[in-house]
């Protein structure tokens, strides 16, 4: 994770939860999900539901939009790994913005083009 002051506000990716702020940039994020996925796992709800499956989430927030989601959604989304279903109601909402744009998704399946892994479920958080 990077202090708020060493990044861009355009690349600056925010988790909000119950017991602050972790801020990241693009590559940062994607490095922490690979190598220290429990940075993420560990953070705690503030109890609000996630946008995608009403469990217990955290706030995803960027320059171009906000979203509550849970660690695993934040960690597929991460990897580009979301599956159809969850992509194309992020992009109903939101517009193709950076996470979820035509590189990572198709537009019309909500198909994952490029797919990061290890898979979420496979890590022993």
């Amino acid at each position: 994770m990077t202090e708020k002051s060493k990044i861009i506000d355009f690349v600056r990716i925010e988790i909000h939860h119950a017991n602050g702020i972790e801020a990241f940039d693009a590559n940062t994020i994607i490095m922490t999900c690979f190598n220290t996925p429990e940075q993420i796992s560990n953070l705690v709800s503030p109890g609000n539901p996630s946008f995608l499956s009403g469990q217990p989430a955290l706030l995803y927030k960027t320059f171009q939009f906000e979203t509550w989601l849970t660690h695993e959604e934040i960690y597929r989304m991460t990897m580009r790994n979301l599956n159809p279903a969850e992509a194309l109601k992020l992009l109903e909402l939101y517009g193709p913005v950076f996470e979820i744009h035509s590189d990572f998704y198709d537009d019309s399946t909500g198909e994952a083009l490029q797919p990061k892994y290890p898979d979420y479920l496979s890590l022993s958080l």
